[in-house]
Order: C-alpha cells, then sequence, then structure tokens
C-alpha cells in the first residue's frame, strides 16, 4: 500500500457522504461501458508494449476484442439494474469473445466476479472485496504455469488491497479509488519482476489492461458523482515504462490455438495433463452456466494439438489458429506505417 494511496484515503474522507453506501446496477453497467472506451483509447499503447508471453503485438487488440463481446451482451438488456445479472452477461460475453492470452485470463477473472456477485442487486464493500479476491483466484486457477509480474499479480494485488482497505473506508465507491492508486503501484512493479518486460523497458501490457479497465471504473464514478481527485492517465503517471526497446528474436512457439470444446465437464488437471507437454501458455476457460470449455495454447505443431484435442472429443471446434510470427510481422508493418504518417 503506497503513498499515493494513503494520500487519497485522506482526501477522500472528506468527502465520504458524497457517495452512496451500494454499487447499483446501473453504475456497474456504465462504468463497463466506460472501461471498453478507455480500453479502445490505449489499444495502439498496449500492443506497442506486448512482450509476453510473445512479442507479437496483440495484447491491446485482444482485450477491446473480449470487451466488445463482453458490451455487444450487455446490450441486449440496457435496462437491468442487477449487478448480479450484468456480472453473467459479462462473463457470458468474456468467454464467447476472448481473444490471445490476456483475454483468456480476463474471462475467468470477471467468471470469479460472477461468482461470487451471483445473487446480489448491489454491491456493498464486503461483496465487492470478495469478488476481487475470487476473481484473481479463478484467473491464477486458469494459467496452467503461471507467471509474477503480469495479469495474475495485479489481479492478487487488487485483491489484497482491497482486504486491507475494507475497514477504513465507508463505501465501496472509495474503496475502488484507493484500490486504483495500488494498483498502479503493483503495475510499476511488473517491470522489475517480469523479465521479459524488464529487458524490453515496459510494464507488463495484460497487467496494463486490467488497470485500463478500472481506470475506465473511476473515469465514470467521477462523472456520475462530480467527487474525488481528477483521474490521472495510467500513460501519463509510467510514461517511463512505456517506450519500449523490444527485440523481435524468433518465437519459441510459432503458433497460437484457441479451441472450444462444448457438451462434456472436463476437469482442468485432465486437460492440462493432456495438454501441458505440447506447448506453453496453457489457459482453460470455462463458461459458468454450461459445460463449455476454451482451451488457448502457443505450439510449434498445430496438428499435434489438434489431434490431441480430437482424441478427447470430436466436438473441438477451433476458433483461433495463426502464426505469432506472420501476426508480429503484421503489427511492425502497421507500427512502422504509423511512424512514417507521423515523420512526414
Amino acid at each position: 500500500m503506497g503513498v499515493s494511496s494513503m494520500n487519497f484515503y485522506k482526501f477522500a474522507l472528506e468527502d465520504d457522504k458524497t457517495y452512496p453506501e451500494l454499487i447499483s446496477g446501473l453504475d456497474l453497467y456504465l462504468m463497463l461501458f466506460s472501461s471498453f472506451e478507455c480500453l479502445k483509447k490505449y489499444n495502439d499503447l498496449l500492443n506497442s508494449i506486448n512482450v509476453f508471453p510473445v512479442p507479437d503485438g496483440d495484447t491491446g487488440t485482444n482485450l477491446v476484442q473480449t470487451f466488445k463481446s463482453i458490451i455487444n451482451e450487455l446490450s441486449k438488456v440496457p435496462h437491468d439494474n442487477h449487478c448480479g445479472n450484468i456480472m453473467s452477461l459479462v462473463s457470458q460475453g468474456a468467454f464467447r469473445g476472448c481473444a490471445g492470452s490476456s483475454g483468456s485470463i480476463l474471462s475467468e477473472y470477471f467468471r470469479g466476479l460472477e461468482v461470487a456477485w451471483k445473487n446480489q442487486k448491489s454491491l456493498d464493500i464486503e461483496v465487492l472485496v470478495e469478488g476481487l479476491k475470487l476473481a484473481a483466484e479463478f484467473a491464477y486457477n486458469a494459467v496452467i504455469r503461471p507467471r509474477e509480474g503480469t495479469i495474475l499479480s495485479v489481479a492478487r494485488s487488487i485483491g489484497e488491497s482491497a482486504e486491507v482497505w475494507k475497514k477504513l473506508v465507508t463505501n465501496p465507491y472509495e474503496l475502488l479509488h484507493i484500490i486504483f492508486e495500488d494498483a498502479k503501484i503493483a503495475l510499476k512493479d511488473t517491470h522489475y519482476v517480469l523479465k521479459e518486460a524488464k529487458k524490453a523497458g515496459v510494464v507488463d501490457s495484460g497487467a496494463m489492461g486490467l488497470v485500463v479497465i478500472l481506470e475506465g471504473f473511476l473515469i465514470k464514478i467521477r462523472e456520475i458523482y462530480q467527487v474525488g481527485l481528477e483521474i490521472i492517465p495510467i500513460s501519463d503517471e509510467l510514461n517511463y515504462f512505456i517506450k519500449p526497446e523490444i527485440d523481435f528474436k524468433e518465437f519459441e512457439k510459432k503458433y497460437e490455438i484457441i479451441a472450444l470444446i462444448p457438451g462434456l465437464d472436463w476437469s482442468l488437471s485432465l486437460l492440462s495433463n493432456q495438454l501441458d507437454d505440447l506447448g506453453d501458455t496453457l489457459i482453460i476457460t470455462k463458461a459458468e452456466n454450461d459445460s463449455k470449455v476454451k482451451i488457448h495454447i502457443h505450439c510449434n505443431n498445430p496438428t499435434e494439438v489438434i489431434a490431441k484435442l480430437n482424441s478427447l472429443t470430436n466436438l473441438v471446434k477451433i476458433i483461433t489458429f495463426h502464426s505469432l510470427e506472420q501476426q508480429n510481422m503484421e503489427f511492425l508493418k502497421q507500427k512502422n506505417q504509423r511512424i512514417g504518417r507521423i515523420s512526414n
């Protein structure tokens, strides 16, 4: 817990009566739309600092795609004021549209929130905190070989910060402000913990994406209630850590596969045991209200991975299958075109 969050807490105490005691479904709904806009604003930056698990320049794109699917689900019922119902739609949308490793982890993060908030029309401090802790747990459990200094570390830090502060604030809106300050500190730490990020001179892009989602929440809260400090963009505070010096060497794993397995109640251990030695960045996500499972993996022999999946069930549907190296070349081409337009 850093000095910045301590300072905000002192400020927030002066204005605690201006926030409601509960987060309403409507506020949650609006905050999610705000996060989508925030992710779109940061899209190019998140792509540019993407070095882990592979430097293929698509973290921002994947998070925006995942969130677009969420927004599509939310748009079907624009007047629902029940937080549990809203999170069910969020979880469904994230699972259906999740892209890349960051989107897959975010899908499980939201599934944790769905489970915690299932029967909650509104969110008090205790319910908010339990959801944030469970979300981090779900995210960690989805990644077969988790690494610290990533989105997982920041997710856990958010839950821990919420637990520390919950008895010292009077409402969940204050708590979100303080969590945001601590999350930015945890994000800076990813530069030092994740060796790939430190070598490239950046923070972890997936972790930054999660903090951007929080930034979107806070922007909307301030817009609604006109209370609290002005939200300083993460890009301004972390300017030193977002000027990448990325060395694009040959990828250890050349292909990315995302596959959907419907209709069966798969155990995490069974799937991980079958697939773990065929590649890396293995992430297994589930839909809360049915038995569908999504598999994300980076590999060198996609035929072997697909054959293994088909040996488990003939219901496999390949959602994504592409060359990571080719994707990286496209990203660099687009980046150079942008630089050329600016210099001209």
